[in-house]
């Protein structure tokens, strides 16, 4: 097979080398075709790579040179693939798929920006790509049907264990590895996607360098110009050491998405610093879920210099950041095999994993993986997570989220809930019903062990039809149940929308405090308008037309447009600026990754709103 790999980035380089060696051993011809950018020709040459550079004279940096540019590539790539008649074209530029598409030459686009992050790129070059390589957290926008997703990081393609050993006598080529030292990197910001973008400047970096000076040497590398100042602090590494340099840095700060990746699959604790934070799917995992490194915004400076400050007193810094690489690892593939095979083995590789992947949900609503961008959201975005329980205990941080679930039915997708937020080292609330369709002893278990707070979903008005003696005696009976697996200290109510009775009104003539009861979130959270209250009841976030028991508790003050969806509220985390008290209730019967099973819950689901809306009327 002739595989051509168009390199645009230096990041290109280290991504494709160990595939490129790869296809060679298994009898491939590779063509490499670079342009001028950075040190990519550089590292090119000093691997020993025979190349062709298609753009040697580069660019201007403007909107008109980035155009002038685009267009004498795709024509050098159009001659050279008239001449050389190559299978297959892969990389990241957009060339490749005008000029794959003109020649009806695959083209395999591997990219792990999410479409949102590079609008113009994702344009340019995914509708002529046959195929789009992403790790499972990017998301290419409307052209996710074409992608392929992968349960790895472009960079594991040559910084996994299986290809880099840091090399201690590499560091000592520049100065001493045995004494502290601490990396800070200033990217250009010059690409078309960076408009607007901004990173450390001169300020920002005197104030790091302060912070830093007393505990090591502080060595900077950049891309652009910079002030005089800081000068005695810069160093030129070859570009084939950087990563030696980086695996032994005490810490890494700086403004390149790639460069902190890179330190975090090493896991050398980073700082990330500028405005792309919370918005690249594969950095927010490494930050949220691994807890590899920090994001912060530009706006934020002064949580840079707590964060820093944090990092440089952490006890067992290094002890600690190991073990969370480690636990990454074990997550993840090495992705310079499967690239190496997906290309090599194209099209079968591809049918075969179209084909095994056609039954997974993905970027719709009620399925995992958008609970887990739910999560991603709101860590990103600086909300802290806590139970009731603690509400209920007045810890309250400046910016919080108390996320609550209501476990209905199907307990055991509770605990996928359950689970999915012990990843990302999130505690919340459950709270379980009596009957057995709830009531799974196994679960309760499970998930108390894995911290979370388990309280009583009480309703006992509804079984005993008004009741008040048999219902207080029933309430004691469960509430001293569900104490045997975790010490329950707070309630909620089980809206019963069928029954005629209000299953809250048993306390106006008893109170849950006399029960050692400390919280329920109706009379003591969402009563309160100011506080913010989504519950996905009717399966939408806006279904309080629906809502038979809680209707009145909808915030609609707080939205400039309706919150149907679970996009729809991950954009208003991501947008709204909010700082009010904000809770999240879910029933985890309607999340699912199982076809099946959600298509029943859909169904199911709008059959009982027509019932309650019904009820509504008759009511």
């Amino acid at each position: 097979m002739k595989i051509l790999i168009y390199l645009g980035h230096p990041a290109h380089f280290h991504l494709y080398k160990n595939a490129v060696l790869n296809w060679k051993s298994s009898g491939n011809q590779c063509f490499i075709l670079i342009k001028k950018k950075d040190v990519l020709e550089d590292l090119v040459r000093l691997a020993g790579f025979e190349y062709h550079n298609i753009l040697i004279e580069g660019r201007r940096d403007t909107g008109f040179g980035i155009f002038i540019g685009l267009i004498k590539r795709s024509f050098r790539l159009l001659q050279f693939c008239l001449k050389y008649k190559p299978d297959i074209l892969t990389g990241t530029s957009v060339e490749n798929s005008f000029i794959g598409n003109l020649l009806a030459i695959p083209v395999i686009n591997v990219n792990e920006d999410d479409a949102a992050v590079v609008p113009l790129y994702a344009k340019l070059s995914y509708p002529g790509a046959n195929v789009i390589l992403n790790p499972v957290v990017c998301n290419s926008g409307k052209w996710d049907e074409k992608a392929i997703k992968y349960n790895s990081y472009q960079e594991l393609a040559y910084l996994h264990p299986n290809h880099f050993k840091p090399d201690k006598k590499i560091v000592e080529k520049y100065f001493s590895a045995d004494e502290p030292f601490f990396l800070i990197r200033f990217a250009k910001l010059s690409a078309h996607h960076d408009y607007g973008i901004k990173g450390i400047n001169d300020e920002i970096a005197e104030r790091i360098i302060e912070i830093l000076k007393p505990f090591g040497k502080i060595y900077i590398t950049s891309e652009r110009t910079f002030d005089s100042r800081f000068e005695p602090y810069r160093i030129n590494i070859n570009p084939l050491d950087i990563h030696h340099v980086m695996a032994f840095a005490q810490i890494y700060i700086g403004d390149s998405q790639t460069m902190a990746a890179e330190a975090g699959v090493l896991g050398t604790p980073f700082i990330r610093f500028n405005d792309f934070v919370g918005r690249i799917g594969y950095l927010n995992e490494l930050e949220n879920i691994y807890q590899l490194g920090y994001g912060i915004k530009t706006n934020e400076k002064e949580k840079l210099f707590e964060v820093l400050k944090t990092l440089i007193s952490m006890h067992e810094r290094s002890a600690i950041f190991i073990r969370r690489k480690e636990r990454m690892l074990s997550d993840k593939i090495d992705f310079a095999e499967f690239l190496t095979n997906f290309i090599q083995n194209y099209p079968t590789s591809y049918l075969t994993m179209k084909k095994n992947n056609e039954f997974k949900l993905k970027n719709i609503d009620f399925c995992y993986d958008t609970y887990s961008n739910l999560l991603v959201s709101l860590k990103s975005n600086g909300y802290t997570f806590l139970t009731y329980e603690q509400w209920c205990e007045n810890i309250h941080p400046s910016k919080y989220v108390i996320i609550r679930h209501d476990v209905d039915d199907l307990p055991f997708n509770s605990l996928a809930i359950a689970k999915i937020e012990a990843e990302f080292g999130i505690k919340s609330t459950f709270y379980f019903r009596c009957v057995k369709k709830s009531n799974k002893p196994s679960v309760i278990k499970a998930i108390a062990a894995l911290g979370h707070e388990i309280g009583y979903h009480y309703e006992e008005l509804s079984i005993f039809n008004g009741n008040d003696v048999k219902s207080i005696k029933h309430f004691t009976k469960f509430l001293n149940y569900f104490r045997q697996f975790y010490p329950v200290k707070t309630i909620s109510m089980h809206g019963s929308p069928t029954s005629r009775f209000d299953n809250r009104d048993i306390w106006k003539k008893y109170n849950y405090k006399d029960f050692g009861i400390i919280g329920e979130p109706y009379f003591d959270f969402i009563n309160n308008p100011q506080n913010i209250y989504f519950t996905e009841t009717a399966r939408m976030w806006s279904g309080h037309k629906y809502n038979i028991r809680d209707k009145d508790f909808y915030n609609k003050n707080f939205f400039s447009q309706p919150i149907n969806s679970t996009f729809d509220l991950i954009n208003w985390i991501e947008n709204s600026g909010n700082i009010q008290p904000l809770m999240i209730s879910t029933h985890p019967q309607r999340w699912t990754d199982n076809k099946l099973s959600w298509l029943k819950e859909y169904i199911g689901q709008n059959i009982k709103n027509l019932l309650k809306e019904i009820l509504l009327k008759i009511r």
